[in-house]
C-alpha cells in the first residue's frame, strides 16, 4: 500500500478505489508492511469532486461497520488526506 503524500496520487483515485486509513489512533506510521490490520478499517471511494476536491467513502461491506471508531460514511477534503498522514491507496 501506498501513504497517500500529494495531489498527484489523489487524482489517479477514482470510484471503487479502496482507501484504508491506519492507525485507527490517528498516529502517522512511515510504513503499512507487517501491520496489525485490526487498528484499520477500509472504505470504498463513492465518488470524488475534483471542483471542491472533497472524496466521498462508504465502507465496502457490513462486517468493517463494527469497528471502533468507524463511520459509515465518510467525507475529506484532499488536504486532509494528505495533511493526516493515515489514509493509504490500497487498490486504484
Amino acid at each position: 500500500m501506498n501513504k497517500i503524500e500529494n495531489l498527484s496520487q489523489i487524482h489517479k483515485i477514482a470510484a471503487k478505489d479502496i482507501i484504508v486509513k491506519y492507525p485507527l489512533d490517528g498516529k502517522p506510521i512511515e510504513s503499512f508492511a507487517g501491520r496489525n490490520l485490526e487498528n484499520s478499517i477500509a472504505y470504498e471511494v463513492e465518488n470524488k469532486n475534483e471542483t471542491a476536491q472533497v472524496i466521498n467513502f462508504i465502507i465496502p461491506d457490513s462486517e468493517s461497520k463494527t469497528k471502533a471508531g468507524s463511520d459509515t460514511a465518510l467525507h475529506k477534503t484532499f488536504t486532509d488526506l494528505i495533511k493526516e498522514k493515515v489514509w493509504w491507496i490500497a487498490k486504484y
